[in-house]
């Protein structure tokens, strides 16, 4: 029993130091530097000149690359259980894929090794973009099948299926439209609803 009440008076005590150096320390501190959590970290120009590599765009481009082939597909069952070295373009010279669609994504992470913005991730043994993507466009050769292609960022629903219109297989995402949603990072949605709030209070 008493050390349940020491307990409780310690997390107590903690906790009421984390709010205090939260709510007096960190949010008045950056209220002072007035901090504009809309405006960009860098501007274009600055991106521009500080780029390593001039030929990749790492601004904006007014475009997404999505990959035409729905993480949300399952199949009964699988043709063969594949066991070699997880490399898309190899696994595709040798074999059409695991399941009964030989258009479908091998989900080896060709892709996802290229990309420098961490923008594709694999669900479902496919590849899929999220939202760090800007449309650079270099993970479109690193698909054998072709999947990845880039659209305006605004486009809202794509059937992600390259299967033929006269031809149907298992898969249950068969030429079915999505809804595109890029669903950002946990990490960015934290960021961007901080800065929106010190944003708020610095204008207040």
């Amino acid at each position: 029993m008493i050390a349940a009440i020491l307990f409780f008076i310690l997390f107590t005590i903690i906790i009421s130091g984390i709010l205090y150096f939260v709510f007096f320390v960190l949010f008045p501190s950056l209220n002072a530097q007035k901090i504009n959590g809309r405006r960009p970290l860098f501007s274009k120009e600055d991106t521009a000149h500080h780029t390593p590599d001039p030929a990749f765009p790492h601004v904006d481009t007014g475009m997404k690359a999505i990959v035409l082939c729905s993480p949300e597909r399952s199949f009964e069952a699988k043709r063969f259980d594949y066991n070699g070295p997880a490399d898309c373009s190899l696994f595709y010279s040798l074999y059409d894929n695991e399941v009964d669609c030989v258009y479908g994504c091998v989900g080896f992470g060709n892709c996802v090794r290229v990309c420098p913005r961490s923008a594709i991730d694999i669900t479902n043994g496919t590849a899929i973009i999220n939202s760090m993507c800007n449309g650079c466009g270099l993970c479109e050769p690193s698909c054998p099948k072709h999947l990845i292609k880039l659209i305006p960022q605004n486009t809202k629903e794509c059937e992600l299926c390259v299967l033929p219109k006269d031809e149907k297989n298992n898969c249950s995402q068969c030429h079915n439209k999505t809804k595109l949603r890029q669903k950002p990072t946990k990490l960015f949605q934290f960021w961007k609803k901080f800065y929106t709030i010190m944003n708020t209070k610095s204008e207040e």
